[in-house]
């Protein structure tokens, strides 16, 4: 994950992450424990965070109600936020009667339905070659991309020089 991160951070010497996951799964994480972690994680100076899953327990049901409260959750990160889906938001809904598929279906459609990440500063995230041509298309396999443009003139540059060379 660094590696794919290092064009984000560029520059930058020091830098500090959140990284969370598997919350929340009780009411009370979600009125209080999520509500004081993000409070805390905007005093920090992140350069982003990462959610590693698990947005519910896998035993709840597999309501539309707990992605949008997820996705409410990582829009009100200060810094960009990713996410990558749990267990227990899809492949675990079929304990609790519902289709694990169709639920993964619903995730890529409404939370990596845009090229950019969560948060109120937000960056542009690139998925891997092919990765929308494949059926179904892997929208959740992503990475940050800062300056493309500027490495792609590099890279072009760097061509150009060995091309001269030969």
């Amino acid at each position: 994950m660094r590696k794919l991160l290092l064009p984000l951070l560029a520059g930058k010497s020091a830098y500090s992450i959140g990284l969370w996951g598997d919350l929340p799964y009780s009411d009370l994480q979600k009125t209080s424990g999520v509500p004081n972690l993000i409070a805390d994680m905007n005093d920090q100076k992140l350069a982003f965070s990462v959610h590693d899953g698990d947005i519910k327990s896998g035993s709840s049901k597999c309501t539309n109600d707990h992605y949008t409260q997820a996705e409410t959750y990582f829009n009100s990160l200060r810094a960009p936020a990713m996410y990558t889906p749990g267990d227990n938001e899809w492949t675990d809904c079929d304990r609790a009667g519902d289709s694990s598929l169709e639920r993964l279906k619903y995730i890529r459609s409404t939370m990596f339905d845009t090229q950019t990440s969560f948060g109120q500063r937000k960056i542009r995230l690139q998925g891997p070659a092919g990765a929308l041509r494949r059926e179904p298309p892997l929208v959740e396999r992503r990475r940050a991309v800062r300056h493309a443009a500027r490495r792609r003139l590099g890279q072009q540059l760097l061509r150009r020089r060995g091309a001269r060379s030969r």
